[in-house]
């Protein structure tokens, strides 16, 4: 499963679609932490890569639990 954020992201998406089974494209951090928190579960290990001038560093603390 893949989840892209913002205008870049969706460039990254549509290359990805070719192989990756699953993409989701989100505009912001916090609908990609919506979308994350819907396609996971207690356990599953989360790869959060990005710059932070996505604010995707409000996914990574809130599933580390530490914001909400």
């Amino acid at each position: 499963v893949l989840v892209v954020v913002g205008a870049g992201g969706r460039i990254i998406a549509e290359a990805a679609a070719i192989s990756v089974p699953e993409v989701h494209a989100a505009a912001d951090a916090s609908e990609a932490l919506q979308v994350v928190r819907s396609l996971t579960v207690r356990g599953d290990v989360v790869l959060v890569k990005a710059s932070r001038a996505v604010g995707l560093e409000l996914v990574a603390e809130v599933l580390l639990g530490r914001s909400s």
